[in-house]
């Protein structure tokens, strides 16, 4: 992937405080992930307050209309895209008001199909690289590829000033339009149907998209995973534009069209960190019944994209001409049964290599489990709500990992049958809940050889 871009979710997670975004190393990702983000919901309606200069019936562009953005600094990217594999995707112009624009488009057969414009994150969004070929893990999985999958036409378009498109960097102004001209541009395309595209986008890629959705273009769904209200909360480093300035500043802030917007718009989060105070303040404020609100229990910022994108991706393949709903039981449901697949299969991993060291499964076995945080006082609630439920659980270790960074670490104790698979599930699933309730993180399990 490219992973030159600034604050990108999947090289070096942001946690975002008012004016200033601070970056947290790989080996710091949990910490990052306990959401730091407490004065977004009280910033955000500071700026409705104290900035009304936008009327509630205005959609974007007619409050856009006779404005031109004011850029404080020129950025471009001249690098353009990397070659795709070439039965996977194609390098594909489309046309906007600065000129043509690239773009990586599925390679397909000319049967009109449901299609996706998709905005990735990072800065800045859009101009997905390699990533949107190459593996990735299904707890970050950014590459929109599970939509392909089910024969949907994907389009990852790059924006004015990034990959060696016309003009320059707008920090979510004129981007807006060239994710409109991307919409149009894929209804002509022979393999689409016009009446079935959708557009969708993760993190600054979401934001960007429900600006997308209150220009009231005319598509089936939007789906953002992660937005924020006001980009001006990633901080003033990463605009284009005088933040002093309330107009520009508002004129990028999709909170101030949030009632405008006339598409089904499902704005999603997972409630361990991440944006999820962002998605409270824009529901606080809507009263759109147009825009649903799915706050995604015991998800984070990057898992809850590979099972809800695929619950998407299936529910897109199969609505025809049907109006396409997402309701909040099939999103948890879908997100549950994912982490419910990943950990019986690791707990399966592990029963084959006991098996193959020749432990006993016929008698009761000291299964340990272990956990670890960089805060000892969620890991002091997870090791209560451990023995709550019948585990017995040693003190609380301090440690260090290789790069020297402090750690805590507790093992907790419990007799089971390796042969009772239900019985194995059982435990792992509870410290797998115990993890994510207290923002722990759980390695897995072995025996004690007798």
């Amino acid at each position: 992937m490219d992973y030159k871009r600034i604050s990108t979710w999947e090289s070096c997670p942001v946690t975002f405080q008012m004016s200033q975004c601070s970056l947290y190393s790989p080996g710091q990702k949990d910490k990052a992930l306990t959401g730091e983000l407490g004065n977004i919901l009280r910033f955000s309606f500071i700026i409705c307050l104290l900035f009304p200069l936008i009327q509630a019936s205005d959609n974007l562009n007619s409050a856009r209309k006779g404005f031109k953005t004011q850029l404080t600094r020129q950025v471009r990217d001249e690098q353009g895209f990397t070659a795709p594999p070439e039965s996977v995707l194609e390098i594909v112009a489309y046309p906007t008001e600065l000129g043509m624009m690239s773009a990586y488009l599925t390679v397909s057969d000319d049967t009109p199909k449901p299609a996706i414009v998709w905005v990735t994150g990072g800065f800045p969004p859009g101009g997905m690289d390699s990533g949107a070929w190459e593996p990735m893990p299904t707890e970050n999985d950014q590459s929109a590829k599970i939509f392909r999958l089910n024969n949907i036409i994907v389009m990852y378009p790059a924006f004015r000033g990034d990959k060696g498109n016309p003009g320059h960097q707008e920090g979510f102004y004129g981007e807006v339009q060239d994710v409109l001209s991307a919409i149009s541009y894929l209804k002509t395309r022979k393999n689409v149907d016009p009446d079935r595209v959708y557009l969708g986008g993760h993190s600054t890629g979401a934001t960007l998209a429900l600006l997308a959705a209150a220009a009231q273009p005319q598509i089936r769904g939007v789906f953002c995973f992660g937005p924020v209200s006001d980009p001006l909360l990633y901080g003033s480093e990463v605009a284009f534009h005088d933040t002093e300035n309330d107009r520009e500043n508002q004129l990028r802030a999709p909170i101030h069209f949030l009632s405008t917007i006339q598409t089904p718009t499902y704005i999603l989060e997972g409630v361990l960190g991440g944006n999820l105070s962002e998605l409270q303040a824009m529901q606080a404020k809507s009263t759109n019944p147009m825009i649903h609100f799915i706050p995604v229990n015991g998800a984070n910022h990057f898992d809850l994209l590979f099972p809800v994108s695929r619950l998407i991706a299936n529910k897109i393949a199969t609505s025809n001409q049907n109006e396409f709903v997402l309701t909040q039981n099939e999103v948890q449901s879908a997100f549950d049964r994912h982490q419910d697949a990943i950990r019986e299969s690791d707990d399966l991993s592990t029963l084959s290599a006991l098996r193959h060291n020749e432990v006993d499964f016929s008698v009761p076995q000291d299964a340990v489990f272990y956990i670890w945080s960089r805060e000892a006082d969620q890991l002091k609630q997870a090791a209560s709500s451990l023995e709550s439920s019948g585990f017995s659980v040693g003190h609380i270790e301090s440690r260090q990992d290789a790069e020297g960074i402090g750690f805590f670490l507790i093992t907790a104790h419990r007799q089971i049958r390796l042969d009772n698979l239900g019985m194995v599930f059982g435990y792992t699933k509870i410290t797998k809940q115990i993890e994510r309730r207290f923002n722990a993180t759980y390695e897995g399990w072995s025996v004690t050889r007798k």
